[in-house]
């Protein structure tokens, strides 16, 4: 399938996707018959008023709805059973313009579904992206998702061969983590519908040959010293299971030197709103931020990140039955420096250039800190000296 830079979610340096031309049509035809699984685009003026035709045994109508916000883009569907559903787009200033494509997600579905994006006005043009699922005798509408800079490249494909298509968009959370909106590459996002609802399915172990192509359009990008590109190179890399070889390349590839302020963490779960006084953490290292950031969108692991007043240790001491670690939620100083030991592996992790090495130490840290006898001055030197190993490799 041949893509531009937008549709591969390279940021806005091209928004005019190149789609193959067996799977795009200019506009639907006014009573002919249009074939399935395939997107059509409309403008209202071309041509102009409703727009009706028929496909894979769907009657659809398309015209434009004006309102104070602009003139929206509506598509009417009508099954053969006679049922019907209406569904509006985004508004916008000018014509009104939609992609829209019918055919069978799930092969098992007894009716074709509907998808329809439309755009509206955004700092880089958005698109949003709908759908009509016949569902239990009744259409549904879904939300799918949103794009920006670019639309659809083609109809959904099954990606990993299970009969049923899925349908690719972009991470947009990784515009402006690390660069200018021009400068962000986006991972792909792997949706599935299912039971009249859109799936984020992009973790699934299936779709790994997905990420593996896209680590490869990326990887020079990364090896530039895009700092844009780098962020969605190594989360393509944890998905596709080859995260070590991509982290050693984006260590040596980044930009220290790079001015774009890295993102910062906020130490509690506001949900969009903003981080209270004193819970952000700012990073010092691009890849120490970059460790944080993909953790916290579900790439990787999530950091450990220790709250200011905390008082006991990391981990859950409602669960521990071993008498050391008893101990170590018993007393402040081994609870202090199992928060700091935490800290410090993971910003280690960030930074290391063996990976495995590190890896190896801290279990064999935790091995012989559980197994210890349980005795505080012991522990504590054990701690300390595994915590003057992290600082090292943490550059503290």
């Amino acid at each position: 399938m041949l893509v531009t830079a937008a549709v591969r979610g390279m940021g806005s340096r091209s928004v005019a996707p190149v789609t193959p031309l067996a799977e795009t049509a200019s506009a639907p035809v006014p009573g002919v018959p249009q074939p399935a699984n395939t997107l059509f685009s409309w403008t209202e003026g071309n041509p102009a008023g409703p727009n009706a035709f028929v496909a894979d045994g769907l009657g659809l109508t398309l015209s434009a709805r004006v309102t104070p916000e602009g003139r929206v883009p509506v598509v009417e569907v009508r099954g053969p059973d006679g049922r019907a559903a209406t569904l509006a787009g985004e508004a916008s200033f000018g014509e009104a313009s939609a992609q829209l494509g019918v055919g069978r997600l799930d092969p098992a579905s007894k009716q074709s579904a509907v998808l329809f994006t439309t755009f509206g006005t955004c700092a880089h043009g958005c698109g949003v992206v709908r759908l009509l699922d016949y569902l239990d005798g009744a259409w549904r509408k879904v939300e799918v998702g949103v794009i920006e800079g670019s639309q659809l490249p083609a109809f959904p494909e099954d990606l990993d061969g299970d009969g049923h298509r899925e349908i690719q968009l972009w991470d947009r959370r990784f515009n402006y983590a690390f660069a200018s909106f021009a400068g962000s590459y986006t991972p792909p996002q792997v949706l599935a519908v299912r039971n009249g609802r859109a799936v984020d399915v992009s973790a699934q172990l299936r779709f790994r040959r997905v990420y593996a192509n896209y680590m490869a359009e990326v990887e020079a990008e990364c090896r530039a010293h895009a700092n844009g590109a780098c962020p969605a190179y190594v989360a393509a890399a944890a998905r596709a299971g080859q995260l070590e070889t991509a982290w050693q390349v984006m260590l040596t590839s980044y930009d220290p030197m790079d001015d774009w302020e890295l993102p910062l963490a906020c130490r509690s779960s506001t949900d969009d709103a903003p981080c209270p006084s004193g819970q952000e953490v700012k990073f010092r290292t691009y890849p120490e931020a970059l460790r944080w950031f993909l953790g916290d969108l579900g790439y990787l692991s999530p950091v450990y990140l220790p709250q200011p007043d905390a008082t006991g240790p990391a981990f859950d001491c409602t669960k521990v039955t071993a008498e050391t670690l008893k101990l170590v939620c018993a007393m402040p100083e081994l609870a202090a420096a199992d928060r700091e030991m935490n800290e410090l592996y993971w910003r280690a992790q960030a930074l290391s250039r063996d990976p495995a090495g590190l890896t190896a130490d801290q279990r064999a840290f935790i091995l012989a800190r559980n197994n210890a006898p349980s005795d505080a001055f012991a522990l504590l030197r054990l701690y300390q000296a595994h915590l003057a190993q992290l600082a090292e490799l943490a550059g503290q």
